[in-house]
């Protein structure tokens, strides 16, 4: 609120997984529709969707590329990972 007050555009909110996820955006969004909130921290290929439900952006830097991955240079698995991503949000822009 404090930031919206200060004239903020966006408002990030981190780590999201600790204040409780897309259901504690969903709350935030129903006292205040005007709301546009990014997440980060916590933050998985799995439920970024259900989070684009509630915010306008994830950030999904550790999902995709893991520090492990990275260090073994594992970009099949990395690369696969980001085709997931976009195939579903390919999926949801169809149903849109």
């Amino acid at each position: 609120v404090e930031a919206l007050r200060y004239g903020a555009d966006l408002v990030k909110f981190y780590p999201i997984s600790f204040l409780g996820g897309h259901e504690y955006l969903r709350e935030m969004r129903e006292s205040m529709p005007f709301l546009k909130a990014i997440a980060e921290g916590g933050v998985f290929i799995e439920d970024a969707f259900d989070y684009l439900r509630y915010c306008l952006a994830v950030f999904l830097d550790k999902a995709l590329f893991d520090k492990p991955l990275v260090r073994q240079d594992n970009w099949t698995e990395i690369t696969e990972r980001a085709k997931k991503l976009t195939q579903k949000l390919e999926a949801m822009k169809a149903v849109k």
